[in-house]
């Protein structure tokens, strides 16, 4: 058994994404909100064509599982209440064995149907009621290629295709007189069979009797001890395949080539339904899921399959973690796709994307949040930020989900589309994408972190970037926060600083020299100390401007106006307690604009001397306020504990203006 021969995979590989199925999986996640878990299932395997390629194949194949699996969990939702829709591990095995019996049955339906249009139609018979023993009967016919000799391989077809209290209990009450066992043997199948309830319906592990079962398994062991001696020996396979599922003492056969046995859809049926009917089915599931982990993907011929025939049987032993790292691992861009969206699905249904038996999931800790990431990314380059904005919005954790949005606003940039853009009130507009997915305040949020990324990023123009996206958000403290940073140190004069300044005026004049929404937003807010901040900023960086311009008569104008500087003795203390109010952004630059209005006073009091009116009471009075505010401005210094070297140069400037 094993092998790629199980899937129906034809040859050939594909591992690049084409655009026209990137394009139908978008769509089709758009419909998440509004359709069943199940039902989303079947529409993904409808965009996807099986024989295009063997990892299409594949895929289809695992939506076809979950589309049985999801069903099941509503099922079970029903039946129990909704808070039973989580499935555990067992529920989650009785789904695979119905997808598996769904497959059998399916594939025999169309076998038989085809042996009839052809004009074959000795192959079905009435031998039975029940229109589906029948069909096992021609199936099992048209497997064999004569007519039966004993009840084995119908009776096995019925339990394959899992139809075991109705189809199968019909043929062994007709036929088990053809068996040739024991009286004891017989009823105890006959029991069994009646206990059994159809894979299709059920909800939980068939109760069957143990002491029936034990029975049943001594004579499996019996039959394989003999195994060779059968008179019937081309049917002994399928003996042994009944025995095996009604008593779950034994693994069911395999073969090269007797169909039931050979796949390993077979192999996987027959150790699932072991497991189930094991006192503690949990631990036998994970130890098939942990075998099928230690075979690995060279003996399941992975190779040609996209990363498929290992990823299924992974996908079906509940191996989930595994099997979706496989696909993305193995099979490329196209298994990226194949495995996000198989992801998504499961962790919108609420199963966990975990292996079974382990607790460390790997994969940065989420796998699906993992998984929508960095198809989002790729996506980015091939198809635009909306879809990758589509998966981005759809990650189950919170906080990674905000973190990724506001990656993708900062790497994009393009906000107006993204975000709306401002209006005069400071208000956010607009039909932007951000709007059809999260609350204002969510928006809000994402905003506010992508201004944090771009910030980190020390480019000028990702640095205007993220003032807009503070504005867009409604953080207007956060707009001051950037304005004021690129407006200190105040006495660097530059280029950029320059076209800061007139940001900042442009902000000022439309927000702030008003009571405008956004002056009475910072204002509720208590945070108008930042807008006090921007202005003395704004203050220092025009006194720098005409202290390098030699203009010390305006420098000194602005540096009272700023009224952060004691203008007699009086003051002192005033301003000291001012100081400290201060926030940081001031105090970081205020000794260099303590000593460059100290450099000021003494070229003013410098060009006074110099033009020669010393004489004139007038001048002569202005150089004795130079004076005066000179040595006020050294004993603040002083006060504030300026460097020595700072207040060395104070001290010797004062000095020379005699």
């Amino acid at each position: 058994y094993g092998g790629a021969n199980g899937w129906p995979l034809p040859s050939g590989t594909a591992s690049q994404m084409d655009p026209q199925s990137v394009q139908a999986h978008g769509q089709a996640v758009q419909d998440l909100p509004r359709l069943m878990p199940s039902d989303m299932a079947r529409l993904f395997a409808s965009i996807n064509d099986p024989s295009s390629s063997p990892a299409n194949s594949g895929y289809v194949t695992a939506w076809k599982w979950m589309e049985v699996l999801l069903e099941h969990q509503q099922r079970i939702a029903q039946s129990f209440g909704a808070a039973a829709g989580r499935m555990n591990p067992v529920d989650q095995a009785i789904a695979t064995i119905r997808h598996l019996t769904r497959q059998v049955h399916n594939r025999m339906d169309q076998q038989v149907q085809s042996a009839l249009t052809v004009g074959q139609n000795d192959v079905l018979g009435d031998t039975f009621l029940n229109p589906i023993a029948n069909r096992c009967e021609a199936y099992a016919r048209l497997q064999l290629g004569a007519a039966q000799a004993t009840p084995w391989p119908t009776l096995y077809f019925c339990l394959r295709s899992g139809h075991g209290s109705d189809a199968a209990l019909e043929v062994w009450q007709t036929t088990k007189q053809q068996a040739g066992i024991s009286d004891t043997v017989a009823d105890a199948i006959t029991r069994l069979l009646g206990s059994m309830t159809a894979w299709e319906e059920a909800t939980s592990i068939p109760e069957l009797s143990v002491s029936d079962r034990h029975i049943v398994g001594d004579f499996l062991q019996s039959v394989q001890s003999n195994r060779g001696n059968d008179g019937n020996n081309s049917f002994s396979i399928h003996k042994e395949g009944v025995l095996a599922l009604l008593s779950g003492a034994g693994d069911l056969p395999v073969s090269s080539n007797v169909h039931g046995f050979i796949t390993i859809e077979d192999y996987l049926f027959g150790q699932l339904n072991k497991a189930l009917l094991q006192r503690e089915p949990d631990e036998h599931l994970t130890e098939l899921g942990k075998s099928i982990q230690i075979y690995g993907p060279s003996y399941f011929g992975d190779a040609e399959s996209g990363g498929w025939s290992y990823s299924l049987p992974l996908l079906m032993t509940q191996q989930y973690s595994k099997a979706l790292t496989h696909l993305v691992e193995f099979g490329g861009d196209l298994g990226l796709l194949q495995a996000t969206h198989l992801g998504l699905l499961l962790a919108n249904s609420k199963i966990e994307l975990e292996d079974l038996g382990e607790s460390d999931v790997g994969f940065d800790g989420d796998l699906a949040a993992s998984l929508l990431v960095a198809y989002a990314h790729r996506l980015i380059a091939s198809a635009g930020q909306v879809a990758a904005l589509e998966y981005l919005s759809r990650i189950p954790l919170s906080d990674t989900m905000r973190k990724e949005v506001a990656s993708l606003i900062a790497k994009t940039g393009d906000l107006e589309k993204l975000a709306g853009r401002v209006d005069e009130n400071g208000n956010r507009q607009g039909d932007h994408l951000l709007k059809a997915k999260f609350s204002d305040g969510e928006i809000s949020q994402i905003l506010s972190e992508a201004a944090e990324i771009l910030l980190r990023e020390n480019d000028n123009q990702k640095v205007m970037t993220a003032a807009m996206c503070y504005m867009l958000a409604g953080k207007y403290d956060g707009v001051l926060w950037v304005l004021n940073d690129m407006l200190s140190p105040p006495d660097r004069q530059s280029e950029t600083r320059s076209k800061w300044i007139e940001q900042t005026k442009g902000f000022r004049s439309c927000y702030l020299d008003n009571r405008t929404q956004v002056y009475t937003s910072l204002e509720r807010e208590r945070k108008l100390r930042v807008v006090e901040t921007n202005k003395h900023l704004m203050d220092m960086n025009l006194f720098f401007q005409h202290l390098h311009t030699q203009r010390y008569s305006d420098a000194w104008v602005v540096a009272q106006k700023t009224q952060l500087l004691p203008m007699d003795q009086r003051e002192l203390a005033a301003k000291q307690d001012n100081f400290r109010n201060l926030e940081d952004a001031i105090k970081r630059c205020f000794s260099s604009f303590l000593v460059a209005v100290m450099r000021c006073l003494y070229f003013q009091h410098a060009e006074t001397k110099a033009m020669g009116r010393a004489r004139d009471i007038v001048t002569a009075q202005h150089l004795k306020e130079l004076q005066a505010h000179a040595r006020v401005l050294l004993s603040f210094a002083g006060m504030l504990g300026l460097a020595s070297d700072q207040g060395d140069t104070m001290s010797q400037l004062e000095a020379k203006m005699i």
